[in-house]
């Protein structure tokens, strides 16, 4: 079930499925400490998606910990940003500043700079994502 790789590396055979798992440590889920049940990413997810709230081993309560951030807002957030970024870039390339004059100018930012820069290129990729929403959905209407 479960054996020691090395004191932080840990391989886990998950109660449920019965893969075998490599993980950086063992933290079990259950709120019983004589429990070592391990359950899986995916086997614990499903554990969620199913409202089970009690261990499938030794039945006493699991400790579910709500994300306060959904995945794909974060992923959305990142991507704007990523878009932004790659907006200014373009920006700069076509006026002439090369790659590496760019990146000086980057490395060199105060941090009231740095911040600013960070709003902007926010600001360039939602405005770019409006935009692109906006035109999808007036094209959307005539087709």
């Amino acid at each position: 079930m479960l054996s020691m790789l090395n004191p932080v590396i840990l391989k886990n055979e998950c109660h449920i499925c019965l893969d075998d798992r490599i993980t950086a440590k063992s933290n079990s889920k259950c709120k019983n400490e004589n429990c070592n049940a391990y359950i899986c990413n995916s086997c614990w997810n499903d554990l969620i998606k199913n409202d089970i709230k009690m261990c499938p081993i030794c039945r006493e309560d699991l400790v579910i910990i709500k994300s306060c951030i959904p995945l794909r807002l974060v992923l959305l957030h990142i991507s704007i940003n990523i878009l932004g970024f790659l907006i200014l870039t373009i920006f700069h390339i076509l006026y002439g500043v090369t790659i590496k004059e760019y990146s000086i100018k980057l490395f060199n930012l105060s941090y009231l700079e740095f911040f600013i820069f960070i709003i902007v290129m926010n600001s360039i990729g939602l405005l770019f994502v409006a935009i692109i929403y906006y035109s999808y959905n007036k094209l959307k209407k005539f087709i």
